[in-house]
């Protein structure tokens, strides 16, 4: 989505914030999830997790 609206100068950020506040709320109230950026890691060939467990070890520096 996107939004453009005039403003007074230095005001450009107070409105921003109150509308993305006024759109998370009305996402929320209609159960819609925003998304987030993320990376899943297959470790091996397939996808159907079925690829062995990653090996991590901890080491102290």
């Amino acid at each position: 989505m996107r939004g453009r609206f005039k403003v007074i100068p230095l005001e450009q950020w107070n409105v921003r914030r109150e509308y993305l506040r006024r759109l998370k709320g009305a996402f929320d109230a209609a159960g819609i999830e925003i998304p987030f950026p993320h990376v899943t890691l297959y470790a091996g060939s397939g996808k159907d997790a079925r690829a062995p467990a990653f090996h991590v070890a901890v080491t102290e520096s």
